[in-house]
């Protein structure tokens, strides 16, 4: 398509750069050679891969879509070698506290990771690991469910007011905790953990 637009000839070290630039920015997919083509960003992917694995308190990794986490790893850790640009947002903070708070386990593993990153030969800026800090944990966060990462947590829910009130407040525990993992039961029993209610006990 280049060849047929242009009057001139594009070097291939320029069609390179532009097939990066779309891979990047998801106009293109990664094919199949991208563990030989990108060896060092995939390695990178692969080692952050390891260690979300090893910090599951659970056996959930079995759900994973790995293939899919090692791509879009791949991917961001191509941009970052490539096409690093210095962010212009969520570079305060409190912002970053809100992501730790809610997501406490991917941002020790994030962290983690950025610390084994640091050498003799690399350092890195307060500015650049907040940034590897955000997109490590969107990436994470919208690929893998929290609810195969951390024990369940089983509440059961009756309020006086009736059915009505009841699954209201089921969908404000939903709405205000969807990044832990909470299982509402319609019943109580033996794995109840809270029982929420304005009755008395």
């Amino acid at each position: 398509m280049i060849e047929e637009h242009l009057t001139f000839p594009l070097p291939d070290a320029e069609i390179k750069y532009l097939y990066l630039f779309l891979i990047t920015d998801d106009y293109l997919e990664l094919d199949d050679t991208f563990k030989e083509e990108f060896p060092h960003e995939y390695q990178m992917s692969n080692d952050l891969i390891q260690r979300v694995y090893e910090s599951q308190t659970t056996a959930g990794y079995a759900h994973i879509n790995k293939q899919a986490l090692l791509v879009n790893l791949t991917r961001v850790n191509i941009a970052i070698s490539y096409f690093y640009v210095e962010p212009s947002t969520f570079i305060d903070q409190p912002q970053i506290d809100i992501f730790e708070k809610d997501n406490p386990l991917f941002s020790r593993v994030v962290h983690e990771y950025i610390d084994s990153l640091r050498t003799d030969d690399v350092t890195i800026s307060k500015k650049f690991e907040t940034n590897l800090y955000l997109i490590y944990i969107f990436v994470l966060i919208n690929l893998i469910p929290m609810k195969i990462m951390v024990t369940p947590i089983y509440i059961y829910v009756d309020f006086s007011l009736g059915k009505l009130y009841t699954k209201y407040i089921v969908e404000q525990l939903n709405n205000n905790f969807r990044n832990t993992n909470i299982q509402v039961q319609e019943t109580m029993d033996e794995n109840t953990n809270i029982y929420l209610s304005d009755l008395p006990s």
